[in-house]
Parts: C-alpha cells; sequence; structure tokens
C-alpha cells in the first residue's frame, strides 16, 4: 500500500519529539510540512508566509531547507540552503505559530549554505556547511571550536553530519570521513587508503543497538563498528573469511570486531607464520603468503585474536 501525503519536493525527514514527522521541502515546496503518521495526513506547515506573525523572530527564513533536528528542550533547528540556521520553538500548539519564538543564525558562519544540522543537548549543537561545519552552543557560535575544527577536515565541503550515543560527531566530506571527539577539537579522518568505500561521503545514520555507523559514499557503503570503551573488540561472533580458502583467493580477512585487533596465523605444529595487527577499517589478516614467500599450501590454519588479556582461536582451511 502506498500512501501519498499531500507534500512535494522533500529533501529531509525528521520525528520530532511529539511523534509527528516533519519534512523539509526544497525551493519549491512550501517549507516544512507536519503530518500524523497514525491518520498519514498532512497537519501543519511552516512556511515563510505563516510564521510571519510569530511572537518573537521574522519566522522561517526561506522555503529552500536541507536539514531539521530537534534539540533535548523540543525546539527545531532548520538548516536553509542559502540562509544559515532557524531554531523553532512552537510552545506546544500545533497550528497557532502566534506564539513561536524565531532565532536566525548566520553570523559567523563558515558559509551560510547548509547542508546538514544535529543537535546534542538544550541549545547546543552543529551545522554541516559547504565550507565547514558550526559549533553551536547556548543559542550562540563557538568561533574557535568551528575554526579548529575545520583546520583538521579532510575537506571542509560537508556532506552530512551524524551524532553517535557518546556525542562523537561524525563528519560526511567529499574527501572522507571524519569524526569530533566528545567535547574536544580532535579530529581523526578515514579514506579509501583505510578502507572506506569511497571519499566521497554523502549520507550518515547511526544504529545505536548495534553500535554501527552507516556511511553511504559514491562509490558503496561501508559499515562501520564502533567499539564501546573497555569492552573487548571481538566475540564469539568474530570470525575469519573466507572459509575455506580457495585456489583464487588473495587474501584472507576478519569480521566481527569493533576495533583494533592483534594476533597471529599459525600452522598446526603451532608455528607462527604471520603476526598481524587489524581493525574494522583494515580487515586483511594474511596474504597467504609464508615466511619465506612462498604461497601456503593445503592444510588447516589457525588464527589467534588478541585483544589486551583476552584471546581466541579460529580455524581456516586452505585448499588448493
Amino acid at each position: 500500500m502506498w500512501n501519498a501525503l499531500g507534500s512535494t519536493n522533500i529533501f529531509v525527514i525528521t520525528r520530532g519529539p511529539d511523534a509527528l514527522m516533519y519534512e523539509g521541502s526544497v525551493e519549491h515546496g512550501n517549507g516544512v510540512y507536519v503530518y500524523d503518521p497514525t491518520v498519514l495526513a498532512v497537519v501543519d506547515s511552516l512556511t515563510p508566509l505563516n510564521t510571519q506573525g510569530s511572537a518573537i523572530g521574522t519566522g522561517l527564513a526561506s522555503n529552500n531547507l536541507r536539514g531539521i533536528a530537534f534539540d533535548t528542550t523540543g525546539r527545531g533547528w532548520i538548516a536553509h540552503a542559502a540562509t544559515g540556521l532557524d531554531i523553532w520553538d512552537g510552545r506546544g500548539t500545533l497550528t497557532d505559530h502566534s506564539d513561536d519564538v524565531w532565532k536566525h543564525l548566520a553570523t559567523g558562519f563558515p558559509s551560510i549554505q547548509t547542508t546538514a544540522v544535529e543537535t546534542d543537548g538544550p541549545a547546543s549543537g552543529w551545522v554541516g556547511t559547504v565550507a565547514g561545519v558550526v559549533r553551536i552552543m547556548n543559542d550562540v557560535v563557538v568561533p574557535g571550536t568551528t575554526l579548529a575544527i575545520n583546520a583538521s577536515l579532510p575537506s571542509t565541503a560537508v556532506r552530512d553530519l551524524e551524532i553517535d550515543s557518546e556525542g562523537n560527531l561524525w563528519v560526511a566530506t567529499t574527501l572522507g570521513l571524519a569524526r569530533v571527539a566528545a567535547g574536544a577539537t580532535f579530529v581523526e579522518h578515514w579514506s579509501t587508503a583505510e578502507g572506506l568505500a569511497g571519499d566521497d561521503v554523502r549520507a550518515l545514520a547511526w544504529d545505536a543497538v548495534n553500535r554501527t555507523l552507516w556511511v553511504g559514499t559514491t562509490s558503496g557503503i561501508s559499515e562501520v563498528v564502533v567499539p564501546k570503551a573497555g569492552v573487548t573488540t571481538f566475540t564469539s561472533q568474530s570470525y575469519v573469511y573466507p572459509s575455506p580458502i580457495g585456489p583464487e583467493t588473495t587474501a584472507l580477512r576478519i569480521g566481527g570486531i569493533t576495533g583494533e585487533v592483534t594476533g597471529e596465523i599459525r600452522d598446526v605444529t603451532g608455528a607462527i607464520v604471520r603476526r598481524f595487527r587489524c581493525d574494522p577499517a583494515h580487515d586483511v589478516v594474511w596474504d597467504l603468503l609464508l615466511a619465506d614467500g612462498t604461497r601456503a599450501r593445503s592444510g588447516v590454519f589457525v588464527v589467534v585474536l588478541r585483544d589486551r588479556e583476552e584471546h581466541r582461536r579460529l580455524r581456516v582451511a586452505v585448499v588448493r
């Protein structure tokens, strides 16, 4: 069954704290459509026209939107394609916009052409733009943090943002994926050189249950499993593949790990064939060559995984 809800030119869809769905349109749409998923109907809208009579502020700045997020107080953060950010407080009165409070932020942005928005507190969040990210705290741009992070990004052309369960900010850029540690300006980044499917990252989605970041690129999708501090990076579900190793296989890989793992490949006598260090982005543990440079012949090999005091043994067969 397909239901047409009467909204057009939709770019972003977000569930609000009131369980209603907020759809942001682009250019020829109204602005923000609000619909109730229980009755499958549009129940309200925010447009540049119907919000001009708000109690405080000038209303929605444009109908060309790039992101919608809600902070922990229930206010909507609305990112515009060419005019910065609006912060909207509807005061709980659906369809009545006369008591709404609007704030508009654009000063201090590296560009007012936004691409994404995320929140991480009652008055704090991040805005992505075509020229970098913007850090906002207490509804004010934080210039020092903004400048420091943008100087460390692989590219300031930001495509998307996502915040994980620990408050770390993930940044999709045209030259790879970056992560900003919660409460810090330290930036890590990854590209195809570290195993990412593609350097031009377009979309991010955080799966809190499985602690997985899904990374959409122009060359495919990467699944990044993020370890939790103090937890062993492999489990009983970790595995090596392919198994068995056929004659055309050139590398043995490991799956089901959440962080850096060390270990070794041993033959059936217990002799070490190869030591390795791997992580979810660098998952090749053996090139199937022995210590003398020759290819491994048919037989059974043991893969030993180590993380601090924990270890696990896996077996793999080589079939030539």
